[in-house]
């Protein structure tokens, strides 16, 4: 399955270390595509909030967080793009949200992490 025509968010440069989230206007509008390394604005792992924590902090996944133990720096790309839009023309959806999150390998300078597809019912935006 290929990404046909990935759509970034206007105004954020794909070559910076530090892509920060925008959020989309619609993502069935403008694609929905982004790159970025906020873990509070991904879905692909469970967030929860600590409510016993002063400021109601939120706890990251277990699985992200061993996730960022394995890569340089802790440092994790998250990636969502969607698929061609299906559906009516006045009411366009992506058919697929493909999600990964990603890292560089200490131990051989490849990228490991993971990834997966979610039927889209706005879950990716």
């Amino acid at each position: 399955m290929l990404v046909k025509d990935f759509v970034g968010r206007p105004g954020v440069a794909l070559d910076t270390v530090k892509p920060p989230y925008v959020p989309p206007p619609f993502a069935a509008e403008d694609g929905g595509d982004q790159v970025h390394t906020d873990g509070g604005k991904q879905y692909m792992f469970f967030r929860h909030t600590v409510r016993d924590m002063p400021n109601a902090i939120e706890k990251e996944d277990l699985a992200l967080t061993a996730l960022r133990s394995y890569v340089v720096d802790g440092h994790i790309y998250f990636v969502a793009a969607r698929t061609p839009p299906v559906g009516a023309e006045d009411l366009p959806f992506p058919n697929l949200v493909l999600l990964w999150a990603v890292g560089v390998s200490p131990a051989s300078g490849h990228l490991i992490g993971c990834r997966c597809v979610q039927a889209c019912h706005n879950l990716g935006d």
